[in-house]
């Protein structure tokens, strides 16, 4: 039967015919996209010519064009993928996931690797040497002896075993002058035994290490011959040798974990002794120098008995100093006693070991501040030499608030501007003010409106407003005294309700008053009224006395009466005159007119 084959097309990209739009066989071209439908025996539409997803071949695949694979495409060998040679877009990958990769050549050639514009970077030659390149040129190369490099090797470590007698050898092939050996047989110099030697050329380094278990040496040679430098014991010990090669002056001695410095015997753990002296102490702890010139010794110890931890200085008397474990201390003794301390609190005490102020002694406090105590004698001295100026300076917060220093034989202290000081010379003694150690003529104040001083004890006068005779007060005194009224050439006698007395004595000026009362017209005969018992006696001279005051008295139910009184030169009394009478017709009072409650009461001032 003949078959006709009708076709349909579409220009719509990604357009698809649907089964309605064909028949069974019927094709259909998408001419926008380049692709094939048809509708298959079941009604469904299929394309034609997709590539399948997984190709599946029974034989060998030739392509005589190639294969092709896109970035991260895998060529992928084994059951599980295992080998893989693929390009991620960036590098060429081949990963192995199980075994060993090998690259084996079954011909005998060669394995070649290499680099841009062909390159060697590693040659694998057939049953022969492995050959690695930096920038095109061999740098390791495999021998049939061992390997050969060219430049220099760069390693973290090396190890070199060899059953022969030479395990290392750099310079001359038979190892005769080499810079450095390794070997089991004595180099030339050195006869017996089995020895490692690194020397140079000319032997001006040798390094010898002894027959088995033995000791290792080091020799410098000087021109003449080896000298030996430097010996490791097989015991430990360590020694380093004198110029000559034959005396050891630094010594460690490893049974003793001890050394010395100038001596192969150290005694302590630090032995130092100079100029040929040996050491002597006696004590296993510690750290000694000993310097045989006047038998002076400095050591550094451990007493287990004290924990005691210390230094000492050993000439004549000697002196030694410790430090005291169990007490947290630097202590200094000299002669065998304690002088001075630094305490666990940081004080450094002279002379005394606590820092009780009423114990002898000096401390200086880690905090600040100083204190001085000293039995029967001034416990600090100051001394300044060649000129007058200040001696002790004080400041506050950095500035300077005042001093106390010398002028000429007399001490002066200053504070700001102005200050006070003492001055005391073969003719005078005062206190004076003082001006930067000058003399401050009225500028100073003793005190002041808010800061006065209480009481002043003087045994002397005071000067004021000048400095001549006549400007000095030398004396002042307040009191009481009992005023008596008594009769001239009389015995009357009275009682009283009050009898009171005050005086007031400036210089030679006594300012009195007095106030009496009486209860009783009194007793006895009259006569010329007097007040006795003043407090001083007046003045000898009577141009000096003040021989009248005015005083008043005064009656019960009545006024007051004014009265006179007279006190003569020399006497301690007041004689009453009648206040309205006038010299020289003096009118004296009668004891008669002092009756029963009577009071009399007045001042009068005198001199003395």
């Amino acid at each position: 039967m003949a078959t006709t084959i009708v076709t349909k097309n579409s220009s719509t990209a990604s357009a698809v015919p649907t089964a309605a739009q064909l028949v069974q066989g019927e094709l259909a071209v998408n001419v926008a996209d380049k692709r094939l439908y048809t509708e298959d025996n079941a009604g469904a539409i299929v394309e034609l010519g997709t590539n399948p997803s997984t190709l599946t071949v029974a034989g060998e695949i030739t392509a005589n064009g190639g294969i092709a694979l896109g970035d991260n495409d895998k060529a992928t060998f084994g059951a599980s993928d295992d080998l893989q040679i693929y390009h991620d877009g960036g590098n060429s990958i081949i990963t192995n996931s199980t075994g060993n990769l090998i690259i084996r050549d079954s011909v005998g050639g060669n394995i070649l690797i290499q680099g841009l514009q062909n390159q060697p970077s590693v040659d694998a030659i057939a049953n022969g040497a492995v050959n690695l390149y930096y920038s095109g040129n061999a740098k390791l190369a495999t021998t049939s002896t061992g390997i050969d490099v060219t430049g220099t090797a760069t390693m973290d470590g090396l190890t070199v075993q060899n059953s022969g007698s030479t395990l290392l050898s750099v310079g001359s092939t038979d190892g005769s002058g080499a810079q450095l050996r390794l070997d089991g047989s004595a180099n030339g110099d050195f006869a017996g035994g089995d020895y490692s030697v690194i020397k140079n050329e000319n032997n001006d380094l040798v390094l010898i290490s002894g027959t088995p278990n033995g000791d290792i040496d080091s020799f410098t040679h000087d021109g003449s011959g080896n000298k030996l430098r430097h010996k490791i014991g097989s015991n430990g010990d360590i020694s380093f040798y004198e110029d000559t090669g034959t005396t050891a002056k630094f010594f460690w001695d490893a049974s003793a974990e001890s050394l010395g410095i100038g001596t192969s015997a150290p005694a302590s753990a630090l032995s130092v002794a100079t100029n040929g002296g040996a050491w002597t102490t006696s004590s296993s702890d510690g750290v000694g120098i000993n310097y045989n010139s006047g038998n002076a010794n400095i050591s550094t110890y451990l007493d287990n008995s004290t924990l005691k931890i210390g230094a000492g200085v050993t000439q004549k008397n000697g002196m030694t100093i410790y430090g005291q474990t169990g007490g947290n201390r630097i202590q200094w003794d000299v002669a065998g006693s304690e002088r001075m301390r630094i305490d666990a609190s940081g004080n450094v005490l002279v002379g005394k070991t606590a820092t009780a102020y009423g114990t002898a002694g000096v401390v200086a406090y880690a905090n600040g501040g100083f204190t001085a105590t000293k039995s029967a004698d001034a416990p600090v001295g100051l001394n300044r030499l060649s000129s007058d100026g200040s001696i002790i300076n004080f400041a506050k917060d950095g500035t300077s608030v005042g001093s106390i220093g010398s002028r000429v034989t007399n001490l002066y202290t200053t504070y700001t501007a102005n200050g006070f000081g003492l001055t005391g010379t073969a003719t005078t003694n005062g206190v004076i003010p003082s001006l930067n150690g000058g003399v401050s003529n009225g500028a100073v104040d003793l005190g002041g409106s808010a800061a006065r001083f209480k009481d002043l004890y003087l045994s002397g006068g005071v000067y004021l407003g000048g400095t001549g005779a006549a400007n000095k007060l030398d004396d002042y005194e307040e009191g009481t005294w009992t005023p008596l009224l008594t009769a001239v050439s009389g015995t009357k006698t009275w009682t009283y309700s009050a009898q009171r007395g005050t005086y007031t004595k400036v210089g030679n000026l006594v300012t009195v008053f007095f106030n009496i009362q009486l209860t009783s017209n009194g007793s006895g005969t009259d006569g010329n009224a007097r007040i006795t018992g003043l407090p001083f006696l007046s003045a000898t001279d009577s141009a000096l006395v003040a021989y009248y005051a005015f005083f008043w008295k005064q009656l019960i139910n009545t006024t007051e009466v004014s009265l006179m009184g007279q006190l003569p030169a020399g006497g301690d009394y007041i004689t009453f005159l009648d206040g309205s009478s006038s010299y020289p017709d003096i009118t004296y009072i009668n004891t008669s007119v002092f009756v029963n409650d009577r009071r009399v009461r007045g001042t009068m001032q005198y001199r003395v």
